[in-house]
């Protein structure tokens, strides 16, 4: 039989497993271990591995589809997100923007509410807290009687209150007298005519007069309304603080704060714009004096 030639690998372990056995012994254990060796050798380089490089590249290919997709799917997301809010955003926008020119100009926020935005069913304003703290209602009776309107004895004063004040204040105090009775409107022609009286009394220069006439005013034409709609007592109250503010900052202000603080307590009345109106200037007046805190506090 011819001798077998020894190859690198089998010299190696006949020279691993000589110790403890052998050079004979050693040779044949080693020959068994070649085939063997050269089996898993064979398996390895053509199965194995090809397989773990396969499995490598697939998952790599699976990883990078996924970061792909996850992509797609954040930019899309985005996209919907910041479409919905431009759109919600601009719907808002709008909306405040129509209630603060509305406020500006003394109409209520709420008169022709589908104007204002097609969804808009009902407003309420929030405590603190966020509980409802005053929800406006519909006026019983809406609308100016035209005999209000077109007083002949208001006409007749107020074109006499360009020339003589004095004189168109004692006529405003006489329609005062006749006329004490209060439409179902809330109207009244005696409260707008001690109004006028107080407003011809500062033309005249009677401003004590005027600001005492002013406070009687306010606690006794609370809720009757004057021929543009406005409380006669908000009014009252309005001017009052003003002339105060002029001599009696401390004074002027805490009228002024009380009347801001009453309103936003009350209830609104739908188509009637004074009282927003009232507030507003309220509020610009008190603060340059109050600071910014309070007018954000409050404004909001």
């Amino acid at each position: 039989m011819a001798q077998k030639k020894r190859t690198w690998l089998l010299r190696v372990l006949s020279w691993i497993l000589v110790p403890g056995r052998g050079e004979v012994r050693a040779l044949e254990e080693a020959m068994h271990l070649e085939g063997v060796l050269r089996f898993v050798g064979v398996v390895t380089a053509t199965i194995v591995l090809p397989s773990m490089v396969l499995a490598y590249f697939g998952l790599n290919a699976i990883s990078v589809q996924e970061n792909a997709e996850k992509e797609e799917l954040a930019q899309t997301a985005n996209n919907i997100v910041g479409t919905f809010w431009n759109e919600v955003d601009q719907d808002f926008s709008r909306f405040e923007s129509e209630v603060r020119d509305r406020l500006e100009a003394g109409r209520s926020p709420l008169e022709r509410a589908r104007e204002m935005h097609p969804h808009l069913l009902v407003a309420l304003q929030l405590d603190p807290e966020g509980k409802p703290a005053a929800p406006f209602h519909s006026p019983t009776d809406g609308g100016y009687p035209l005999e209000f309107l077109i007083h002949p004895q208001l006409q007749a004063a107020r074109r006499l209150l360009m020339v003589e004040p004095l004189a168109a204040a004692e006529m405003y105090e006489d329609i005062s007298r006749r006329s004490m009775s209060i439409s179902a409107a809330g109207l009244s022609v005696s409260g707008q005519a001690r109004f006028d009286q107080a407003q011809a009394l500062l033309a005249a220069g009677e401003r004590d007069q005027a600001i005492v006439l002013l406070e009687e005013i306010s606690n006794e034409y609370v809720k009757a309304r004057g021929v543009e709609g406005f409380r006669l007592g908000d009014q009252a109250r309005l001017l009052r603080g003003q002339l105060l503010l002029e001599t009696d900052q401390v004074a002027g202000v805490q009228v002024l704060q009380e009347l801001v603080d009453d309103l936003l307590e009350a209830r609104w009345t739908i188509g009637q714009g004074g009282e927003a109106a009232i507030v507003r200037e309220a509020h610009a007046l008190l603060e340059p004096i109050l600071g910014r805190d309070w007018a954000a506090r409050v404004r909001g």
